[in-house]
């Protein structure tokens, strides 16, 4: 005998699911409520056309489905089903197109808590076998990845979840149901990256697609906490073919953090990852004379320098704060060879020899 129960969830494309429960045959495909489902069996279309009569308590809910995905990402989904009188359970879900609900969308993997799970010839996710309910509750966990399709839709996930008292027979069960939604996220992003130039930082991304997107802003932050804008970039739109975007911003920042912002339409918005990136190590430039050794720099730093003979001994220290030009007076050094070292905060390590004749 095979027994269903069904919850129903709308999103952005559709999702279907039926569960029918079998203890040898397998399990009916058509008992998810989705309306194709319905034009197949008749009546409600839902377990509950057959099973029914149960006295428990309890609900089935579907976790882990997106509000909004992106397309060829990866989600778990965890489907739970309570019930405080039943003592076995078995599910069934099927995703499909809200713009051609005959059409499924998106691929099930197979889940982590086989052999309760597998797929079905039609690539429906179902119970593989019967599962204890323990202590009120049973969950089975599985994958989803979403479509990747032009232009995005919405999604709709149907599932079913059916409670029975394994009296052999359809009555005494409980079928449940209800319904979910997600849309495809309206920017698809692809890549974020920035590279620092002498005296600007050029940020490129691409994005997969979009749909009813707005703008970009670049947000700066020193500590990774606190950001605040850079400047933004119109986006494209709508778009269902990959887009580039380049911007160079003429600023000597020494900020550290970078994250993308992306605003659609409605005003809804989500960030990127944050990417770090240095500042530019500053190369001093030393040169020497006959009585005195200048390091220059091409902007203030804060840097240490000292002066060792070849013995090692220190001939001098100094350290200065934003300064961008240093002299130092050899023309008390004895005649011979000494190094000359130089280091700091955002300054290129140099340690270079000179002659003092």
């Amino acid at each position: 005998m095979k027994y269903f129960s069904k919850i129903q969830i709308f999103a952005g494309l559709i999702i279907g699911s039926t569960l029918g429960l079998s203890y040898s045959t397998g399990v009916d495909d058509n008992k998810s409520g989705h309306p194709l489902d319905i034009l197949f069996v008749g009546t409600s279309g839902t377990c509950g056309d057959c099973h029914s009569g149960g006295t428990g308590t309890g609900n089935v809910s579907l976790t882990g489905a997106p509000s909004s995905f992106t397309p060829g990402q990866i989600y778990n989904l965890t489907l739970t089903l309570t019930d405080n009188v039943a003592f076995d359970a078995g599910f069934q879900m099927v995703a499909v197109s809200g713009t051609s609900s005959n059409v499924q969308v998106g691929t099930f993997l197979n889940a982590t808590s086989a052999p309760f799970t597998r797929i079905t010839a039609s690539d429906r996710i179902t119970h593989g076998q019967k599962a204890p309910i323990v202590s009120g509750t049973v969950s089975w966990h599985f994958k989803w990845v979403a479509p990747t399709i032009s232009p995005p839709g919405q999604v709709y996930f149907y599932y079913a979840a059916n409670a029975v008292n394994d009296n052999g027979n359809t009555d005494g069960d409980t079928p449940r149901n209800g319904v979910s939604s997600s849309i495809p996220l309206p920017i698809d992003l692809i890549s974020f990256g920035v590279e620092r130039e002498d005296h600007y930082l050029q940020f490129e991304w691409t994005t997969q697609t979009e749909k009813n997107a707005d703008r970009f802003e670049i947000e700066s932050s020193a500590d990774g906490k606190n950001f605040k804008l850079l400047d933004s970039e119109h986006a494209t739109g709508n778009s269902d073919k990959p887009q580039q975007y380049v911007i160079k911003i003429f600023k000597e920042l020494q900020d550290t953090y970078f994250r993308l912002k992306m605003i659609d339409l409605d005003g809804s918005s989500r960030y990127s990852e944050i990417i770090y990136s240095k500042p530019k190590a500053v190369l001093p430039k030393v040169h020497t004379g006959n009585n005195a050794i200048t390091v220059s720099f091409p902007e203030e730093v804060t840097a240490t320098m000292d002066v060792y003979d070849l013995m090692g001994r220190a001939m001098m220290h100094e350290a200065n704060d934003n300064t961008n030009f240093w002299t130092v007076d050899t023309h008390h050094y004895p005649k011979g060879v000494y190094v000359i070292r130089i280091s700091g905060h955002d300054v290129e390590k140099l340690v270079q020899k000179f002659v003092v004749q």
